[in-house]
């Protein structure tokens, strides 16, 4: 233990030990000693909001210790277990863990009243309650705690049953002792201050069971509770519901007379389970809009890294739900974005226990990562054949890496310009309204046609030293003509100046039958004379724009002045502003390989084909090789007296008036100045 009095005593620690020295210090001040939040945050030198900071990750430090040496008693535990079973002296029933033993080959099975008083441990006042009173302690403990509902009053159904050789597909819900991370998962959903939970997992940890358990416990218990899952096809969102179904019909007489159905269940439809409180479960399939028609009290999302619109689908729904929780598997795309971590305010991950983690988003909200090692029978600590056996039963190690260790890149489809772009905003993006580019530089235009996907046009410049700015775009859908399309951009600002537009090659293909026979290209029917085929090739594109956002300042800017937002797209037109373009590059991202593709190539170096119109033409403009501005007079005069200044020469007025007249000179004759 640090023992801390001054700030000084604190400065004096090297520094890699200072902030476990405060952590320590601000705990055992705080939750030991009592003293205030002032107090500590005084004496440290720090914020109070930093001070809380400070005891959370030493809470959650003192609990992994704590954990991480029950973790090393069940094991000795578990070892003595399976040594007894190896002696055939004493065995629990496949899984349940309830207290059935088979001894000797004798059955000894208890009886409801038993059974209550050894759940409910009320101690020896427990031995003279009657049945009723036994059932009125169970349902106060039922409608106060879902997880001590689902352990000890009802069973889930295993379809792996028989693999798993269990004695049959109705099981007991897991104990705490084979998934020590329950209590905390379900200390997670019962808390109000956490309006959102985004849990990041391996495959196979049971995680939707659970937080369907949870939400028909509420439901079960509660009064006029509206609860909507969400998967990715109606059979996947029903399956959620049929488990619910299962967990209700599964328990006790009593305690179904007790929490009644409207109906019965098989009058009741597929995808829904209501109950005679007024409460109800109900499930959709995946669809931004799908939702709308729905205003749950609280909201499940199953797989949402798999659902194309997941994003959509929690915008809507998070205004109106009191409790949001979002599950996945690693998968590239919303959800995996949506769970990065606010590095600048959140310094470190907390780990609560083995194989769990948990952050912050940049909004602030809880992601919990839940990785197989929770499992202690899965745990490579406790149990590495687990691992080797599974790895076996997977095509390639990225889908191994993608389904069990979490890595939602694993197999292709991260960003492609994201992190660069986070990373230098400011640089890359000109708010300012009032920029004006120069009239001399050379003005380009980069086109994509799309019939039935947005067209889109946009016009760039490039000035003397080969940097390139995008002023304006015109991205329009909706089944235009392209004479419409030209008389928009006709009309564009800068459009006069443009001297050139590269486009798809394809357009310029004779295949548009004329009535007067014959047959024009795409291209032809624009009418814009200055049109020209554009270089293709999407990765030549991407390592242009990589290399010249590596430079500083960036070498290609994109404006976009305040007042127009880039977060999502929006149709039309654009004199000064490309919304659209940012928006693309912003989540543009490699194509996805299947896991059978990566064992013969590697990981996709392609952008994905979708919303990727502005791209393309983005794609025709840089490959084409635009040409660089030749620099004015002024320009080449202005260089040439800051090379001589950065030189050291001489500037004196005589000088300058020696120079002026050499120029002079030369600008009669060729033009541009060399000087040596």
């Amino acid at each position: 233990m640090y023992n801390l009095g001054t700030l000084e005593s604190l400065k004096a620690l090297p520094r890699h030990e200072r902030k476990l020295a405060a952590q320590a210090y601000a705990y055992t001040h705080i939750e030991e000693r009592g003293k205030s939040k002032e107090f500590v945050a005084q004496k440290l030198g720090v914020s109070k909001r930093m001070v809380t900071t400070y005891v959370d990750h030493e809470k959650a430090f003192r609990q992994a210790k704590e954990q991480r040496k029950q973790d090393r008693v069940r094991v000795a535990e578990a070892r003595e277990q399976q040594k007894a079973q190896r002696q055939g002296r004493v065995y629990l029933k496949a899984a349940t863990e309830t207290p059935e033993l088979v001894v000797a080959g004798r059955d000894t099975v208890e009886d409801e009243r038993g059974r209550l008083r050894r759940v409910l441990d009320l101690g020896p006042g427990g031995a003279e309650m009657d049945l009723p009173a036994l059932r009125a302690h169970a349902i106060e403990r039922i409608e106060a705690d879902a997880l001590f509902w689902l352990q000890n009053f009802t069973k889930t159904k295993n379809p792996h049953w028989k693999r798993e050789k269990f004695g049959g597909p109705y099981q007991a819900f897991p104990s705490t002792s084979r998934y020590p991370f329950l209590p905390f998962l379900f200390e997670q959903f019962r808390n109000q201050d956490e309006p959102v939970i985004l849990v990041k997992k391996s495959r196979d940890m049971m995680l939707s069971w659970d937080v369907v358990g949870f939400y028909t416990h509420m439901a079960m218990t509660g009064q006029e509770q509206e609860v909507l899952f969400q998967s990715e096809t109606d059979p996947k969102a029903e399956e959620l519901i049929d488990y619910a179904a299962c967990l209700w019909d599964q328990q006790d007489e009593w305690l179904k007379e007790r929490f009644p159905l409207v109906k019965s269940l098989d009058k009741q439809r597929k995808d829904t389970l209501e109950f005679a409180n007024g409460s109800a479960l109900r499930s959709i399939p995946q669809g931004g809009n799908k939702v709308r028609s729905f205003h749950p009290t609280e909201f499940m999302g199953d797989e949402v890294s798999f659902q194309p619109e997941a994003g959509e689908s929690y915008d809507t729904v998070q205004a109106c739900a009191q409790k949001v929780i979002q599950v996945s598997s690693a998968g590239p795309g919303w959800f995996e974005d949506f769970t990065e971590g606010d590095l600048a305010n959140d310094p470190a991950t907390v780990d609560v226990m083995r194989g769990v983690k948990t952050w912050r988003t940049k909004n602030g909200l809880l992601v919990i990562w839940l990785h197989y090692s929770a499992i202690p029978e899965r745990d490579p600590l406790l149990n590495p054949k687990w691992a080797k056996r599974e790895r076996k039963r997977y095509s390639s190690q990225a889908r191994w890496d993608q389904e069990q260790e979490i890595k939602a890149s694993a197999g292709g489809g991260e960003r492609v310009f994201a992190e660069v772009m986070d990373a230098k905003r400011g640089l890359i993006v000109i708010d300012d309204p009032n920029y004006q580019p120069s009239p001399y530089w050379n003005y380009f235009g980069g086109f994509d046609y799309g019939k039935t996907n947005p067209t889109s046009f946009h016009i760039y410049c490039i000035d003397d030293d080969g940097d390139i700015v995008a002023l304006g775009e015109h991205y329009q859908g909706g089944n235009l003509e392209p004479s419409s399309h030209a008389a928009i951009m006709r009309e564009m600002f800068y459009f006069k100046r443009v001297s050139v537009i590269w486009c798809d090659p394809r357009i310029f293909d004779l295949v548009q039958a004329q009535r007067t026979g014959g047959y024009e290209s795409t291209a032809q029917l624009f009418g814009i004379k200055i049109m020209r085929p554009g270089t293709r090739g999407e990765s030549l594109m991407i390592g242009k724009v990589q290399e010249m956002w590596k430079e500083n300042p960036p070498r290609l800017k994109i404006c976009c002045p305040r007042g127009i937002s880039w977060e999502k797209k929006q149709e039309g037109t654009f004199n000064f502003g490309c919304p659209n373009l940012l928006w693309e590059l912003y989540n543009a991202r490699f194509e996805e390989a299947t896991a059978a593709q990566l064992l013969n190539k590697n990981a996709p170096e392609g952008i994905a084909q979708k919303n990727n119109h502005a791209l393309d033409d983005l794609t025709y403009a840089l490959n084409s090789e635009p040409t660089v501005s030749k620099p004015t007079k002024d320009v080449q005069w202005a260089k040439a007296l800051k090379a001589r200044r950065d030189a050291g020469k001489p500037m004196d007025i005589n000088t300058l008036a020696m120079l002026w007249k050499r120029e002079q000179a030369h600008r009669e004759q060729a033009g541009a100045i060399q000087w040596r």
